[in-house]
């Protein structure tokens, strides 16, 4: 959470009104944040990704000030926490070298290792996600195929942890995947298609849509036959159009 009026950051449980306070920080400049654990976990860090800044701000919880790691020309587009790992996708034109991400990684002030990953080369590319999937990092490319703004299309990686590469995939078999908005941190996570009472190797995404007045409907892409259609809860999003994605949990029951 940001205070709009004096730019106080803080961590906020709203179910307990439990709350961590952070040092303060430009919220205009904030593009996502990542958690490496719960807040109430020993060294959890919060890291903060800013807007055309080579590097990201870090603090552990009870900190008084961020610390700054820069890295030119590393752009950071995205990065998630894995195995004790900070993972950060960079653009395809602001990537390190293997000599530079070697220096970075062995002089960082966290306690994380840093891998620095590339993103694939697509063009007209709308969002990316970084996805947990059991034991494996997925990174998942939202994309306009054809003529520009024709239709999305998807492309599906998974990280190949020996050589810090990504592996294109044809399916992702039971697993289906929830893409959030870019406007609201990207959230994305996974769920086995079995639990959750639906069909498997499916993507489901939000579209900010202006046509019909602003707001955010649910589509399906199914990687099997790569078709798009509107996904069945689209009648709830009515009443909530204005929302994004804020989370998603397993069934309670």
């Amino acid at each position: 959470m940001i205070d709009r009026y004096s730019e106080e950051i803080f961590l906020l449980n709203p179910f307990t009104g439990a709350r961590v306070d952070l040092p303060r920080c430009n919220r205009f400049r904030i593009r996502r944040i990542e958690l490496s654990s719960a807040p109430t976990e020993p060294n959890c860090t919060v890291i903060i990704l800013e807007e055309a800044v080579c590097g990201f701000k870090f603090c552990r919880v009870g900190d008084d000030e961020w610390k700054v790691e820069s890295f030119s020309p590393a752009l950071p587009q995205n990065a998630f926490v894995f195995k004790m790992k900070l993972y950060l996708l960079c653009f395809p034109r602001h990537s390190l070298s293997d000599t530079e991400a070697t220096t970075a990684a062995a002089n960082t002030a966290t306690h994380f290792k840093l891998v620095f990953l590339t993103r694939p080369s697509y063009s007209l590319v709308q969002s990316t996600h970084l996805v947990e999937s059991g034991e494996e990092l997925l990174l998942v490319i939202r994309y306009f195929e054809g003529l520009p703004y024709c239709y999305n299309d998807f492309a599906v990686f998974k990280l190949d942890i020996r050589n810090s590469s990504w592996v294109w995939m044809k399916k992702i078999g039971n697993c289906v995947l929830f893409l959030g908005d870019k406007d609201f941190g990207y959230y994305s996570p996974s769920f086995s298609a079995t639990e959750m009472g639906c069909k498997g190797n499916q993507i489901y995404f939000q579209y900010y849509h202006y046509l019909q007045g602003p707001g955010y409907t649910w589509w399906v892409f199914n990687m099997d036959d790569r078709s798009i259609k509107p996904a069945s809860w689209n009648s709830f999003s009515v009443r909530a159009y204005s929302f994004g994605l804020i989370g998603i949990t397993h069934s309670f029951v």
